[in-house]
This record gives C-alpha cells, structure tokens and sequence, in this order.
C-alpha cells in the first residue's frame, strides 16, 4: 500500500492591513505551492487581499467559515495528503483567538510538517496606541448583541469582575463579514449602558473608555471618553473596539491625558499629525 506523502502547512498572520504584513509572512506565501485564505475571523482596516497577491506575485483562494469549520478544512488536507505546501492566511494573528488551531493540530497528527507566522495582533496594537501595559490586561472578549438576559447578565459580569480588580477590559466587536453586520463602538456602548441601566449599576456610564476604529489603517481613530459619551460618537473605520479602563497605572494615565491635551479626544498617530 502507498504511504501518504507529507505535506507542510503554513498557518501566516497577515497583521491588520497589507501595510503591516511581515516580510517573512510574504516569504512564506510565495513559497507555498498553494494559499488558501479566510475573512470570517476579521478583515483589514485598509486594504484588500489583492495588495498581498500582488506582493506575492500569486492568487489566493478564499474559503468560507463552513469550509474550514463545518467541513473541517478538507480542502487543506486533501492538498496536504498529496505532498503539497499550503499557506492558510488570515489577518492579525490568526491563533490568538480563532478556531485555526484545530487545523494545526489535526496537520501535526497527521503527520503533516507545520508551521506559524504570526502577524500583528490587535490585542497589543490597541494597547500600544492607548499608552496602556498588557500587565494591566485583565480580560478580552467579544462583545455581542446579547440574545437573551441571561447572556447580557454573563457578558457584563466579566466585565464588571475584571473592572473590580482594578484591570482593563478589552472588547473585540461582533463582526459577521458574510452577512455583513459590523459592530460599531457607539452600539457597542449603547448596549452595556441598557444592560447596566437593567442590573441597576449606575457606575459604567461614566467609566472612562477608548473606542478604537481602523487600527493599522492612515486614517484610524482612537477616542477618549465616557462609556456615555462614546455611545454618541459614530465612526464609520472597521473594524472597531473598545478597552474599557480599570484603575490606570500613573504612567498610563499620564499618556492618555498628553494625547488628550495635543490633539483633543480623538487622535490618529498614523496619520500626519504633529
């Protein structure tokens, strides 16, 4: 009986836009015999995936949630089975917080080569725009449209505890690219302010806040206000979050606060400001 021959996967970061992608991801792409490639987890604050084919010099095929969730990533296999190298390319850092590591476990077990390129993440970029320390990170989830009580009271008691602690809660905001439902950081607010309303805690619609839209794109935004007032501040750059503050660190407080002073609420700094 012919024995399986053994293929290589490469799982490659492709940051949070074309502008950001790394040279070794590039390396990798073009080295593959085949780059598969997924928008469900997220999309690019600028950019499409076309600007990477054309710094690869080669086309990529995309593949949908049910490809490499509900069909367990057969496509992939099937190549890798043949012997083949496949890329499988998603933005930011594709194993942070996504289902992907199924895909390089189930390649190890096969028997498969592996290998993982990772790409800017979100997490540390809103961090690092915000002047806040990933010491002082005490949670990050998604937010979303709560589909019953129960499911709002478990969202914002995670982050109440977190809060309590005196730690910084990051929220990543739904997003369905295939239905095409982003959530926006003004909704994101009105929401926790309703269930807040509900439980009777009356302390987080003045709870200080950052709504972060576009990061890694010329024209990201990052916003310094109330949960109260960023739920009246629309901002259309996707994708958006939100790092909703603790107890500062001084030297935390102390950037916010000089950020604040030269350029006002919201500022960019990937844009030309002075």
């Amino acid at each position: 009986m012919l024995s399986m021959k053994k293929g290589h996967l490469y799982i490659v970061g492709l940051g949070l836009s074309p502008s950001m992608v790394s040279m070794l991801a590039i390396e990798t792409l073009r080295s593959c015999d085949h780059v598969f490639y997924e928008e469900y987890t997220s999309i690019p604050s600028e950019g499409s995936i076309k600007d990477i084919e054309i710094l690869t010099g080669k086309g990529f095929e995309k593949l949908s949630r049910r490809d490499l969730e509900d069909l367990s990533a057969i496509e992939i296999f099937t190549r890798l089975d043949k012997g083949e190298k496949i890329c499988l390319a998603s933005w930011g850092d594709p194993l942070t917080a996504t289902t992907h590591i199924y895909i390089a476990s189930e390649a190890v077990r096969r028997g498969h080569g592996y290998t993982y390129i990772p790409g800017i993440s979100i997490a540390t970029t809103a961090l690092g725009f915000s002047g806040l320390m990933i010491y002082r990170l005490g949670r990050v989830m998604t937010m979303v449209r709560p589909r019953s009580s129960e499911e709002a009271g478990e969202i914002y008691g995670k982050i109440r505890r977190t809060l309590d602690q005196g730690m910084h809660v990051l929220l990543l905001l739904e997003m369905d690219v295939e239905k095409g439902y982003y959530m926006k950081i003004h909704e994101a607010c009105e929401i926790l302010l309703k269930i807040s309303k509900d439980l009777g805690d009356k302390d987080l619609e003045g709870r200080k806040a950052l709504g972060l839209a576009g990061l890694g794109s010329r024209s990201q935004k990052i916003c310094y206000a109330s949960i109260k007032d960023l739920s009246k501040i629309v901002i259309e750059k996707l994708p958006q979050s939100i790092l909703i503050l603790g107890q500062p660190y001084f030297t935390e407080q102390e950037y916010i606060e000089s950020m604040v002073k030269r350029y006002g609420s919201c500022w960019s700094l990937l844009s030309s400001e002075t």
